[in-house]
């Protein structure tokens, strides 16, 4: 699910946040940018920030080990803060000491450009982000200077905002532009309680400034900041965590808002036909492409000069008849010759002193035939080239990489290159899952694409089996057959997980989440892409994708896909 942060769901967050885990050591922090994931390691529990575009919540896990490739703290939670009217969530990490430099964990969760920033205090520089970008002269990348956002400069942030300023505002904007108008001048407002603000003047005209002022009432006790009592608010198509209930709402009460987005935080498949999640290339594929892109670039730049030094053949061929019509008087061995031009103008030759005027002549002759054949081909070459540096530069600069398909990375890259990382699909058998054997000699399952994923779970699996896919990254479903009400034991599962980071869009992070339930409690939405599920009932692992595991229960079976029993 995807949430709507406003700045009061930050500021009570931060004060629950705060609460929780004020004085407790950060041990260490890991970014994950394929997921967007990122994770700060407390002693006794573990937050987990999950700012995909289409997801954005908060978790709690247990006491987990650090993930390899993590930077290291060992520093207090001082205080988690939010910034006002801003949706901008600090927390700020260091020693009581006040000598000791400090360092802030930035969560920026404006948009759906949510990000994670680690700022050294002191210098006021980045000391690394979670997703390294540049918008407009802002610039989030390791050693930059860190510019928090702009400022959304809403009234009623810092000073009071009055009921006549209120009707000011709003009374004269026709009532369907209302919310806009809401939201964009007043301070606290968000999709999520500008309905619940404007109520009937949304509608009509009519008793306007009686149901405005109903309204700016109810803007004061939000802007009061009142006691949490954290919910889930009905949206009616939906439920979302809010800090307290909102009027005319339904809402259901819950211990905390980290429980909250725990309730609605369903993981849905990402990889379906309308996925507009970021999808990252594997890391030898971007570097096989940078390579093509640098390449490219070069012969670019050779094709553009060697045109614009192509000389004229009229000239040449003017300058080989000169020297035949002259050839009494036409020095020999020498490097440049000046002969009567045709005009009778002096015209200076260049020669090779080796040869004889009449073979310098034979050999202008030649160049002027390649000089031909060059502005004939290279307008062509060169926009070749030109068509394949854009399209290898759009590739690697968006991280919406939904159109970097199989036959698109085998067009971009070298044959050599792209044979061993895009499969022609010729090998593939008639199962839609690939099939290992775990260390315990149970059987896993693994689909072969998004339509293969809801064969595999909704036809080629019971019940009982464990269900298993990567969070938050597009990829394949994994069943462990598995027919008894206990769990399975731990290093089969944990085998099981690795293969689902393995086969997704997530196999060259450090360290991959993966979802787990039974089978019996994942669903298919009606009408849902290929792929798309909705699994209930959710525990997750944390494994690092290993390719030496694949290969190792991929034996168990002969090392290919033998037929199901």
């Amino acid at each position: 699910m995807t949430l709507t942060w406003d700045p009061l769901l930050v500021e009570y967050m931060a004060r629950e946040l705060s609460e929780r885990f004020r004085g407790r050591r950060a041990q260490a922090l890991h970014l994950e940018p394929t997921t967007r994931t990122a994770v700060l390691f407390l002693e006794g529990e573990s937050l987990s920030l999950e700012l995909h575009p289409r997801r954005g919540t908060f978790r709690l896990f247990g006491d987990l080990p650090v993930f390899p490739r993590s930077l290291p703290l060992q520093l207090e939670v001082l205080a988690v803060r939010s910034l006002g009217d801003e949706r901008v969530l600090d927390i700020e990490l260091g020693r009581a000491s006040a000598t000791t430099p400090r360092t802030s964990l930035v969560v920026e969760l404006m948009t759906n450009q949510w990000n994670a920033v680690v700022v050294d205090r002191r210098a006021g520089t980045i000391r690394t982000v979670l997703w390294p970008r540049k918008s407009g002269s802002r610039v989030l990348r390791s050693g930059q200077p860190y510019r928090p956002p702009q400022r959304s400069g809403r009234e009623g942030a810092t000073q009071e905002l009055s009921l006549a300023r209120w009707l000011e505002i709003l009374a004269p904007v026709p009532p369907e532009r209302r919310e806009s108008i809401l939201l964009q001048r007043v301070a606290y407002t968000s999709r999520l309680n500008a309905r619940v603000l404007l109520g009937a003047a949304m509608a009509s005209n009519e008793a306007a400034d009686v149901v405005l002022e109903e309204g700016w009432r109810r803007w004061c006790a939000l802007r009061e900041r009142p006691q949490p009592r954290p919910c889930l608010l009905d949206l009616g198509d939906t439920v979302h965590p809010y800090p307290f209930p909102l009027p005319d709402l339904a809402a259901e009460p819950v211990a905390s808002l980290l429980e909250a987005m725990a309730r609605v935080d369903a993981p849905v498949e990402l990889g379906g036909a309308d996925d507009t999640g970021p999808r990252t290339l594997p890391g030898s594929a971007v570097r096989a492409l940078q390579s093509q892109l640098a390449s490219a670039r070069r012969r670019l730049e050779a094709l553009e000069r060697r045109l614009a030094d192509v000389p004229d053949p009229d000239v040449l061929r003017g300058q080989a008849n000169l020297i035949l019509s002259r050839l009494e008087s036409v020095p020999r061995h020498v490097r440049e010759a000046t002969l009567e031009g045709f005009d009778g103008e002096p015209v200076s030759l260049r020669m090779d002193p080796r040869l004889t005027p009449t073979e310098n002549a034979a050999r202008l002759y030649d160049e002027a035939g390649r000089a031909e054949r060059a502005r004939e081909r290279l307008p062509a070459v060169l926009t070749h080239t030109r068509d394949r540096v854009r399209r290898l530069e759009e590739t690697l600069a968006s991280p919406d990489a939904a159109t970097v398909t199989p036959e698109l990375l085998k067009e971009l890259l070298p044959a050599e290159l792209a044979g061993r990382r895009v499969s022609t699909g010729d090998e593939e058998p008639a199962l839609p899952y690939r099939r290992y054997r775990t260390s315990g000699g149970l059987e896993v399952r693994v689909g072969r694409s998004a339509r293969a994923n809801d064969v595999l779970t909704f036809h080629h699996s019971r019940p009982d089996d464990l269900w298993l896919h990567a969070r938050h990254a597009a990829g394949a479903h994994v069943i462990l057959r598995w027919n008894r009400p206990d769990n399975p034991p731990a290093r089969d599962l944990l085998e099981a997980a690795t293969l689902a980071a393995l086969h997704s869009r997530a196999r060259t992070s450090g360290m991959v989440p993966v979802d787990w339930t039974r089978r019996k409690y994942v669903r298919k939405p009606r009408g849902s892409p290929p792929g798309a599920v909705v699994p209930d009932r959710v525990r997750t692992l944390f494994v690092e994708p290993d390719a030496g595991v694949e290969r190792r229960l991929r034996s168990g079976w002969g090392g290919r896909a033998t037929p199901a029993p």
